[in-house]
């Protein structure tokens, strides 16, 4: 071991100067953008920031923090209204906070110390859409339709209506564009509305954009929206000039899937929030947006805050708080297939890529990506094949694709540049021609036909036949170390012994201990992953199954995990489960109780499938970004929360100070100081400090 006088002799010869160190980025695993979180009694039912407090509404509870250190916010005060709100707004000193039946307006000149000015009764209106401006609060409802409070005599509010089109019919929404204010709801065309007057609304014109509520907001002359122009099909985040309301000109889009639009005008960001992402927009030069990036908190909000360059986020009974200067963006880009890829593998330095059909021809595939180099994915070959493809198996230089009704289809990818189609093997008559997954052992085949268990000869990959049928209801199929793993609606999971690996026999069954599952047709489990004694099986809808496995004599049934993922794809690396479903991937973390505790996420802003990790990245399945078409992504996995290992006291700069840190834990046998992450002190941790601090950090 190095005693201290070695560690400094090495470490101080560097030290002379200082050097800068960046900022950290965002780790998809670590999560370092969040950095701090606070407790909180109720969901939240709207933010609001006013300097260094804010407002959280709650039913019938209005909270007051201090967030003078955006970190850590403390609870201040505590407001009970006696009847419940859904939102509040500030203007001029004063707070609104706006019920479905009722208006309150406080001075709010000291949030400590809120005093109540008036509060009015408005017929009851259900779901409400608001907006406030100056002394004007505008609300819409499907019942009431549109109402414009003018509280410029706080005492004397003066009201005007716009009746609801078809009351009941939906929600109405309403939006302030330019100086017009837009009411509708999603059966009838939008009207524009002259509010120069406070006791009346106007109607000046039709307004052709189809909105909905808390999808949309507006800054003087620009109009921001979630969904498709119907002119241009874009799609996403949309912005369009508004000068004239009547002719609204689409400016400007960013291609991210959301619900839900908040924009916070100080900070010239929008708030893109669909169920567990949120993207993050800068709209501060609306003819150019940029996309920030994007926080996956893994459960869905609605309300959010932004205090300097925090970002806080209601999440049921905590709320998060954010770094907006360490959100970063994992996915990295992508290469893409025929469209409509479902499933692939990864070996060496080759996925391959199963296609279910093409939109264009109608046929699956076989497609064979590069990724030796992960940052640049290069598409080699492919094959086309009957449709509806599944599942597939690899046994180099063999791909073996099930597809459901058109039996399996065999490819040769021994030549990446030159893949041929070898044969397709419709499995009609008794067999029914249905395939739902295929594995391979040598020159047989197992196909899970739902009905039977199909056992092919592929000696002659050209020309499969048929050895046997098994009379069970398999799902889905697996080889591993000579055993068949077979899933099925009666047994749950069979294990066969393949010492005949054209005669498989039956060994044990999890029925035999008296459990049995039913597997939705719909939710065939064809992805299977064994780590040690443990066997974990995925369904389509977020059930992933635990096993133990202790053959020939026994199956276990351990637990059933729930997860956020909602795709048979999933990935097992270093103990952590990765998982994608809709439009995110999730990375989950075993707890000591065996349970899955879910650590990180990732967006791709557009439909997402299968998964497969190696080393720092994870390559996925899923419609790509700005295509109209899937394929491979790739998401950059690096678990360093810090990109500057030599910065071991975090000050920000490189200089004696990380020297002494370095010593001191290195003495005291300190693992924070594990540098190589090799699990031991020892000089290789401190020629990864000279390196890093060498470098600078860069």
């Amino acid at each position: 071991m190095l005693d201290r006088a070695m560690i400094a002799a090495v470490v101080f010869g560097c030290a002379g100067g200082v050097a800068g160190a960046p900022e950290g980025v965002e780790s998809v695993l670590c999560r370092a953008s969040v950095v701090g979180e606070v407790a909180i009694v109720d969901e939240v039912d709207d933010l609001l920031v006013d300097g260094d407090f804010m407002y959280a509404l709650s039913g019938d509870v209005l909270r007051v923090y201090d967030v003078g250190d955006a970190v850590e916010p403390t609870l201040a005060g505590t407001y009970v209204l006696g009847a419940s709100a859904s939102r509040i707004g500030l203007s001029g000193g004063r707070l609104f906070v706006v019920g479905s039946s009722s208006i309150r307006v406080f001075d709010a000149g000291d949030p400590l110390g809120l005093v109540e000015l008036n509060a009015i009764d408005i017929a009851y209106g259900g779901s409400l859409d608001v907006r406030f401006v100056g002394a004007r609060v505008f609300v819409a409802d499907e019942w009431q339709g549109l109402r414009s409070f003018d509280f410029s005599d706080v005492m004397s509010p003066v009201m005007a209506q716009v009746p609801a089109f078809n009351p009941g019919t939906g929600s109405g929404f309403v939006e302030l564009v330019g100086g017009f204010v837009v009411y509708g709801n999603s059966y009838h065309t939008a009207r524009v509305f002259d509010y120069s007057d406070p006791a009346s609304l106007d109607v000046v014109g039709d307004f052709d954009l189809y909105m909905q509520p808390r999808e949309s907001a507006s800054d003087g002359s620009y109009l921001f929206r979630l969904g498709v122009d119907e002119q241009t099909l874009d799609e996403g985040f949309l912005v369009y000039d508004v000068t004239d309301p009547w002719s609204p000109v689409l400016v400007s889009s960013v291609l991210v899937g959301g619900t839900e639009l908040e924009y916070f005008s100080e900070q010239g960001v929008v708030l893109s929030k669909r169920d567990h992402a949120i993207e993050l927009i800068d709209v501060r030069d609306p003819i150019d947006p940029a996309l920030l990036g994007s926080v996956t908190p893994g459960t869905s909000t609605r309300e959010s805050a932004i205090v300097g360059g925090y970002l806080y986020l209601a999440l049921g009974d905590r709320l998060e708080v954010i770094d907006m200067g360490l959100i970063g963006d994992p996915v990295l880009g992508g290469v893409a297939t025929a469209s409509s890829a479902v499933r692939f593998e990864l070996l060496g330095d080759y996925a391959y890529v199963l296609d279910s059909f093409s939109n264009v021809e109608g046929l699956g595939g076989i497609s064979v990506i590069d990724v030796s180099d992960p940052l640049d994915l290069q598409h080699r070959g492919s094959a086309r094949f009957a449709g509806y493809a599944l599942d597939l198996a690899v046994d180099w230089p063999y791909v073996y694709s099930a597809n459901e009704f058109n039996g399996v289809s065999i490819v040769d990818v021994g030549d990446p540049d030159g893949v041929v189609l070898l044969s397709e093997t419709s499995l009609v008559g008794d067999h029914l021609g249905l395939a739902l997954d295929v594995a391979v052992l040598g020159d047989v085949a197992y196909v899970a036909n739902r009905t039977r268990l199909v056992v092919l000869d592929v000696s002659d990959r050209g020309a499969p036949w048929v050895i046997d049928e098994i009379d069970v209801p398999a799902l889905g199929v697996h080889v591993h170390e000579g055993v068949l793993l077979v899933s099925s609606d009666d047994d749950a999971l069979i294990a066969y012994g393949l010492d005949d690996p054209r005669a498989p026999e039956r060994m044990v069954s999890l029925s035999d201990f008296g459990y049995r599952f039913d597997y939705s047709v719909r939710d065939h489990p064809s992805r299977f992953v064994v780590d040690g004694d443990r066997l974990y099986v995925s369904g389509s809808y977020g059930h992933l199954l635990e096993f133990e496995l202790d053959l020939p004599g026994s199956i276990g049934f351990v637990r059933e995990h729930l997860t956020s993922w909602r795709s048979t794809g999933f990935a097992l690396e270093d103990g952590l489960f990765f998982g994608v479903g809709g439009l995110e991937g999730f990375v989950y973390e075993a707890r000591p109780d065996g349970s899955l505790a879910q650590r990180a996420a990732f967006t791709n802003r557009e439909w997402m499938g299968d998964i497969a990790v190696r080393g720092d990245y994870a390559f996925f399945l899923g419609r790509l970004r700005g295509q109209d078409a899937s394929g491979l992504g790739v998401v950059d996995l690096r678990t360093s929360c810090s990109v500057c290992l030599a910065d071991l006291n975090g000050d920000g700069v490189l200089s004696y100070f990380d020297a002494a840190a370095l010593m001191a834990g290195y003495q005291a046998g300190d693992m924070s100081v594990d540098l190589n992450g090799d699990g031991s002190i020892d000089f290789h941790d401190v020629a990864e400090f000279l390196d890093s601090y060498g470098a600078g950090c860069p």
